[in-house]
């Protein structure tokens, strides 16, 4: 049985939970070598070059979306306020158009998964 290569955006992807993993401290992930171990073992077939690379490139997209969800945090605020239906999630895609512009790569729900993720654990957690 062979194993088909994934698309250089799913391979961002799980080098983004890895990386999202790695900076909130699970175990398994405590560092580097630890993450890029378990990314290797999710999306087996890349270089140890390319690993590094998405690795890298993952946590800039995490400090990223910090960094614009810093800039956001007052409007963001703001319709925390307002309650909303669980069926109408808050939009953010004015945000996750910005992420893409500055790391650009990912698949579009990564930069949601990102955004959301740095949310909760910075700031509603």
């Amino acid at each position: 049985m062979s194993r088909h290569r994934i698309s250089r955006a799913r391979f961002l992807d799980d080098a983004f939970l890895a990386a999202l993993r790695f900076n909130a401290g699970y175990r398994g992930y405590e560092d580097k070598p630890k993450a890029l171990i378990a990314l290797r073992r999710r999306a087996p077939g890349f270089s140890k070059a390319q690993y590094e690379y998405a690795f890298k490139k993952a946590l800039g997209l995490y400090s990223s979306a910090l960094r614009v969800i810093k800039r956001s945090l007052p409007t963001l605020r703001a319709t925390w306020r307002v309650p909303e239906h669980s069926a109408q999630p808050y939009n953010l895609r004015p945000l996750v158009l910005r992420l893409r512009s500055q790391e650009p790569g990912f698949l579009s729900s990564t930069y949601f998964e990102a955004l959301n993720w740095v949310w909760y654990w910075h700031y509603l957690k």
